[in-house]
């Protein structure tokens, strides 16, 4: 089962998981990517799942290559674009998911399989934008792990930034019975340091991930993909991808975008293809608004990121 950790402040939040898939205690992949970006009327998040993520031999019809074989990715990326048809708020968007994975789940195949759902990132429509989290299971029942062994009815769990709960957080989902309690408290710890750069945060929670992970025996794996939001709502999400993955191409977090109600946009499985050199440990995206990482002291529009000037002929 898939390990997710996602921590954040009002200024950013992270979301990062391993990439490994298992069925039935076999290993299927290690280059899997179970995150979505969705852009909604209200906020924007990282959507990521851990439990139920493939069935080959199912007979229901995959949405996106109109053959038999279930995979829960495919499944959630239509079910989240039906959904914009009629609903672009977040909480009316869970409500909707939670009914439809009531109505999967009546399907024996699946009904036995746990699952989690968990939305992370920005609620937009305060100023400034506030983080939120909520995440939809038939078996966990808290932010920390707090698990029932057998698969249930699914529930709606909710919490977004306030007085009570503090300007950071650190929440853990799925295979969490290897995390220490002193993880989550290095976790926030590190989160909530003003005195540090974002790198140093994102070197520091990949580093404790991994220590995790180690301590798993290879039940969670070692390629990781991390997503990344801003409190900005105009910044850009950014995707990275770490690990031992020697592929020239890798898949990009689908995109979900359902502002604009009754339209919704989607783009599916897209994936950033090398066909020179080799496949870098992190792939990421720049905002051209932020400094160049040449470090030139320019913006990144005005460096590395400046567009070429086409040559006029006539």
């Amino acid at each position: 089962m898939t390990l997710i950790l996602t921590a954040g402040t009002n200024n950013y939040v992270i979301q990062i998981s391993d990439r490994k898939i298992t069925a039935k205690g076999k290993f299927i992949s290690d280059k899997t990517n179970k995150s979505l970006i969705l852009l909604c009327d209200d906020g924007r998040f990282i959507v990521g799942f851990t439990g139920l993520a493939q069935f080959p031999s199912s007979k229901e019809i995959n949405p996106i290559t109109k053959k038999a074989g279930f995979y829960m990715q495919d499944w959630l990326i239509n079910t989240l674009h039906d959904i914009g048809q009629q609903e672009n708020a977040i909480f009316s968007i869970a409500e909707q998911l939670k009914n439809k994975l009531s109505v999967l789940y009546e399907n024996p195949s699946f009904s036995r399989q746990r699952l989690t759902v968990v939305f992370s990132g920005f609620i937009d429509n305060v100023s400034p934008s506030l983080w939120g989290s909520l995440f939809i299971s038939n078996f966990q029942r808290g932010y920390q792990g707090e698990c029932i062994n057998e698969a249930e009815e699914f529930q709606i769990f909710q919490v977004c930034s306030n007085k009570e709960v503090g300007s950071r957080f650190v929440t853990s989902f799925g295979d969490t019975q290897h995390i220490k309690p002193n993880d989550i408290e290095f976790l926030s710890d590190l989160v909530g340091n003003k005195d540090i750069n974002m790198s140093i945060i994102k070197d520091g929670i990949e580093k404790r991930f991994r220590a995790i992970a180690h301590r798993s025996n290879r039940t969670i794996g070692e390629n990781l993909n991390l997503v990344f939001l801003y409190n900005d709502p105009h910044s850009e999400p950014t995707v990275e991808f770490s690990g031992a993955d020697s592929s020239k191409k890798a898949p990009y977090s689908s995109i979900i975008d359902l502002r604009q109600k009754k339209a919704p946009f989607t783009i599916a499985h897209p994936t950033i293809s090398l066909t020179e050199g080799e496949f870098p440990k992190k792939i990421f995206q720049v905002n051209r608004n932020k400094p160049c990482p040449c470090r030139s002291g320019l913006k990144y529009k005005r460096c590395h990121g400046q567009k070429k000037k086409t040559k006029n002929n006539y």
